[in-house]
């Protein structure tokens, strides 16, 4: 079947009325949160959109900020209509509490050429969130541009709606694409855009959802690269990228695992581009059926597919490799995933794992001979505390609500002396951006992560089985890319001042479930 086939066999289904509207939902939220923040304290916290974040981080905490090794390139500097990213580059999401320097980019102004009255040459849109405002989204897009939307499965109770693609009954432009999914824990989780141009395809990689909650008050990052057309490669000053680790081929494995079809226009568009420049690796997970099985199937995706990307970048291994793991929600954490996640992260043979001692709190005898450490694996999870969300960041409690903590989970196994504050260089802005960074003690070797996973089973997956027999669960669609520490951007993915403050002795991270207490 043709794409234009199937574009004209999309299921007619008011599908986009099913998605919540982010917005009311919003409202309804803070009005709960500014109840509950009355009953708590008289004092009640104002703020305007024109407060400066960045005016308010204490003295003592610049005096501790790191020197950035690289500096940073354009992370805040809007992108134009003249920006071709030929070699890719990191961009910070618009914050509204941030002063008009460090303002960063709308989603709006990564469009650009394309404007919402004028395609520009734009041809086609596809694009995938977690959380989504359709009417928001709306009034960005040029009109009567295709659009395809990938988000979550509509909820139980609205019925259940098979895989596949669904046109809008009020845009005809408008289609959503609804993933199958493997099992009930599947979550659609990824968040890109994919923007075809009639002289180059934009692509973004982002920690945001598309929405104006992620794009104006959340820290959020966002990797942006420019691919020519073949009829248009002779102009880019790219030159060789990373194409030997297939972007586009990883690129389309992405899609599929979204159920879109080879026959989608968008999927047939990507061949009338040019790849060869490619500067990041591509980190994708998604849901399987049962477990994926030896290192070659495990290696398409999740922690064994970082792995794969790190032993390219890490060709030696170094004992004072250590890693930072930035999210917005944690995992109920153990030591033998922390084990296998630094190992595989660091870039260590795939023959020593999975470790096969029992899951207890004392170190595994194969870590500690591979590693040579008795304690913890070097592993900072960087996260808010609740004095941290109450008190300094800008929004207070009622910002917090889109951050998950399990403070239980981090009494009850002791894992205070992993945790420590991120607090954003551009104030006291809460860190929604997902980065993983691996590096040594003279950042000589080693790489960043940036995208949607969090730093759980969940988006990561759990490595099981024996050494003969491996094996890799995995329950959502995540997206993310990694790049060298060599790359001239890569040091911009970290967003948070360096190094960052341990948690003290009273501190537990932060959990939006205490909004509803």
């Amino acid at each position: 079947m043709s794409p234009e086939a199937h574009a004209e066999n999309a299921v007619q289904n008011p599908l986009l009325a099913l998605v919540p509207d982010r917005k009311q939902l919003e409202h309804e939220r803070l009005q709960r949160v500014a109840a509950r923040e009355r009953q708590h304290s008289k004092r009640k916290r104002s703020r305007s959109a024109s407060y400066d974040a960045s005016a308010s981080v204490d003295t003592e905490e610049q005096s501790t900020k790191q020197a950035r090794i690289t500096a940073p390139s354009q992370r805040y500097t809007p992108v134009s209509s003249a920006d071709r990213f030929w070699n890719g580059a990191i961009k910070a999401t618009h914050n509204r509490y941030s002063r008009a320097a460090r303002a960063g980019t709308r989603l709006e102004q990564v469009l650009l050429p394309a404007t919402s009255a004028h395609a520009c040459g734009l041809q086609r849109v596809m694009m995938a969130s977690y959380d989504v405002d359709i009417e928001w989204l709306e009034s960005i897009f040029p009109p009567d541009i295709p659009i395809t939307y990938i988000g979550n499965p509509p909820p139980a109770h609205h019925g259940g709606v098979p895989a596949g693609l669904y046109r809008s009954d009020l845009h005809g432009n408008w289609e959503m694409a609804v993933p199958f999914r493997p099992h009930a824990r599947a979550l659609q989780h990824m968040k890109f855009l994919l923007l075809f141009f009639d002289t180059h395809v934009r692509v973004v990689i982002s920690t945001g959802n598309l929405t104006p909650l992620d794009w104006s008050r959340y820290e959020n990052m966002m990797y942006i690269q420019d691919f020519p057309s073949t009829t248009q490669a002779h102009v880019c000053t790219c030159g060789a990228g990373y194409s030997s680790y297939g972007f586009l081929a990883q690129l389309e494995r992405v899609l599929s695992s979204l159920s879109i079809p080879p026959n989608h226009a968008a999927m047939q568009k990507l061949h009338e581009y040019s790849f060869q420049g490619a500067r990041a690796h591509i980190v994708a997970s998604w849901p399987i059926q049962s477990v994926a099985r030896g290192w070659s199937n495990m290696e398409e995706a999740g922690l064994s597919r970082l792995g794969h990307v790190a032993r390219a970048l890490c060709p030696t291994i170094e004992p004072s490799l250590r890693m930072e793991a930035q999210g917005s929600s944690l995992a109920s954490y153990d030591r033998r995933w922390l084990e296998q996640f630094y190992l595989l992260a660091c870039g260590y043979p795939t023959s020593i794992l999975p470790l096969t001692s029992k899951r207890t709190e004392n170190p595994s005898p194969e870590f500690v001979q591979a590693v040579g450490i008795q304690d913890w694996p070097p592993i900072q999870i960087l996260f808010p505390t609740q004095s941290y969300v109450v008190h300094k960041s800008v929004e207070g409690r009622q910002g917090g609500g889109c951050f998950f903590g399990k403070p239980d989970d981090f009494h009850r196994r002791q894992l205070r002396g992993l945790f420590a504050q991120p607090i954003s260089e551009r104030g006291h802005l809460l860190i929604h951006a997902k980065s993983i960074l691996v590096t040594n003690d003279t950042y000589s070797n080693g790489y960043v992560y940036l995208g949607s996973h969090n730093f759980t089973r969940a988006a990561w997956g759990t490595v099981s089985g024996t050494p003969e027999h491996p094996t890799q669960s995995l329950s959502n669609w995540e997206l993310g890319v990694v790049l060298p520490l060599s790359h001239k951007d890569a040091w911009d993915a970290i967003l948070y001042q360096r190094p960052a403050q341990p948690y003290g002795a009273h501190d537990a991270p932060w959990d939006a479930n205490s909004l509803a207490a």
